[in-house]
């Protein structure tokens, strides 16, 4: 090789890595899926990155459209620092700031705070013939007053490459395994394709999630507007990455319909193992419950077997208690009657006693009546006693 060319063709190397210019898009989405695009120069030379800031167009998704209507009130900042910040008050949610790789060299801005859309960049020392990969969280944020501003929504990060890109993977496999990184175009571009570039960002790096079908209506909706699109886009890069998101689109539908028809197959057959498992639980169930109901009968047939036992138990003890008792008020009967009896004969012998006491009373008397009158007939005298002596007046 000549010299001089070789000479020509180090220096144009080391002009490539020490000294780039490049315009980049890029979109990020908040939670509640509202929609930035952020547009950014970034100059690398003589091993110092600056990045400027241009624009960010923002469109909110159904959650804040309705709370934040005013979209001149609405800004994209970014944090250097966290804390209090000079001429500034924030309400809302907390920001966080970027953090500076260690193989870089950056000094903290004096406000630290940015907004997109008004003079914001930053400056690096970096080692351009190194990549660094330098994430700075987003944020939307709503003007209330005078250096007052609400943050309502992150937006993810933003990811700046500094230094040599990041090489890119050799096949349909290795890209398969990568993380999605947003396409970025270097020249300018005109709104129409800046929204197609856009909507093509977003279609790869929703098909880089979805792992089941169906699509969400949102989402086959961006598909459709990119197919619109892709007659209107003028930039020949973008419309060539129109049309392998497309593809990319076909493919996945293709390759979840494939596997939907799987595992719809499984679940078939699954329903069908599963049927025959209930049947089979079903038949072992009613033949427990026919065993159940028999063991039942048979209990019930036993317990009226014993209950007509029990009932004749019962009557015949009832019989033999009857006549028990019935000879035990005979037998009471019978020994009243003769107490009676008795009792009658006792009194017959008490009135006999007692009035042949009573005759034999009156026969004494009466005859000591008649001796004493016998007496004063005979001498007509009354003969007296006292003490031992006996006196007779005549």
């Amino acid at each position: 090789m000549n010299p001089q060319k070789t000479i020509l063709l180090a220096f144009v190397l080391i002009s490539c890595l020490t000294a780039s210019a490049r315009q980049v898009t890029d979109t990020l989405y908040s939670p509640q899926k509202d929609r930035v695009i952020v547009t950014y120069d970034m100059v690398q030379k003589n091993g110092k990155v600056e990045i400027r800031f241009l624009d960010a167009k923002k469109k909110l998704g159904a959650a804040n459209k309705g709370q934040h209507k005013d979209m001149s009130k609405i800004v994209v900042m970014f944090f250097d620092r966290i804390g209090s910040f000079k001429g500034l008050t924030l309400k809302g949610l907390g920001p966080s700031m970027f953090m500076v790789p260690s193989d870089i060299e950056y000094e903290r801005s004096e406000d630290g705070y940015f907004i997109i859309g008004q003079d914001a960049a930053l400056t690096f020392n970096a080692d351009l013939t190194k990549s660094t990969n330098l994430s700075i969280p987003l944020f939307l944020a709503e003007y209330e007053r005078k250096s007052h501003y609400k943050i309502f929504a992150p937006c993810g990060n933003l990811d700046i490459m500094i230094g040599i890109p990041r090489p890119q993977a050799q096949n349909n496999e290795e890209k398969t395994n990568e993380t999605f990184i947003p396409l970025e175009i270097e020249d300018a571009l005109s709104d129409t394709d800046a929204e197609a570039l856009t909507s093509v960002n977003y279609i790869m790096e929703q098909l880089s999630e979805i792992e089941k079908l169906p699509f969400s209506e949102m989402f086959i909706n961006e598909v459709e507007t990119l197919k619109k699109m892709k007659f209107k886009v003028e930039n020949k890069d973008v419309a060539s990455r129109i049309q392998e998101a497309l593809e990319a689109f076909a493919n996945k539908k293709e390759a979840l319909e494939a596997l939907a028809a799987q595992e719809a197959l499984a679940a078939q057959q699954e329903a069908a193992k599963q049927d025959s498992i209930a049947k089979e639980e079903a038949r072992q169930q009613q033949e427990a419950n026919a065993a159940l109901a028999k063991e039942k009968e048979d209990k019930e047939k036993k317990q009226t077997i014993w209950m007509i036992i029990g009932g004749v138990l019962l009557a015949i003890l009832l019989f033999v208690g009857n006549q028990v008792m019935q000879s035990i008020r005979s037998k009471k009967t019978q020994r009243s009657m003769m107490q009676m009896q008795q009792n009658a004969v006792n009194q017959a012998k008490n009135k006999t006693a007692s009035a042949i006491r009573k005759e034999t009373s009156q026969v004494v008397g009466q005859t000591k009546q008649k001796g004493k009158d016998l007496l004063r007939d005979n001498t007509g005298k009354i003969i007296k006693g006292k003490g031992n002596k006996k006196n007779i007046s005549i």
